[in-house]
């Protein structure tokens, strides 16, 4: 499925993707953000975003009630060994708190609960 044919079942980004979810589990996604070095910069992280429900009531406010993985570099780690390890340190998160065992990759960008990516892309091709 293209980027276009998603756009055109107005499917534009994961908050559109996932909010058919049923349950929290369903309407839940990861993602990642880049690291800003700007002015207020922000560190590079995997985000864990509930569409209607925040998944860290004691997230600081400018995490807007996300939970969120930070990428730090270990001694003699690679940026990606830290992100990937990030990013399992998520998932497991991910399955500890609700229960989803498998993560896949939406045509949008963003990861969730491989079941439900899988019968979402399937209910946007029919």
């Amino acid at each position: 499925m293209t980027l276009q044919q998603l756009r055109d079942r107005g499917v534009i980004n994961d908050w559109d993707f996932f909010k058919k979810g049923k349950t929290k589990a369903n309407r839940l996604f990861v993602w990642y953000r880049a690291e800003d070095t700007g002015y207020g910069g922000r560190s590079a992280a995997w985000i864990a975003n509930g569409l209607g429900f925040e998944t860290d009531a004691k997230a600081p406010w400018y995490e807007n009630g996300c939970k969120v993985f930070y990428v730090h570099k270990t001694v003699g780690e690679s940026f990606a060994e830290a992100k990937r390890r990030a990013f399992i340190e998520a998932s497991q998160w991910l399955d500890s708190a609700y229960g989803i065992k498998s993560l896949s990759r939406a045509p949008t960008g963003g990861w969730g609960d491989a079941e439900f990516v899988a019968a979402r892309i399937k209910e946007l091709s029919s």
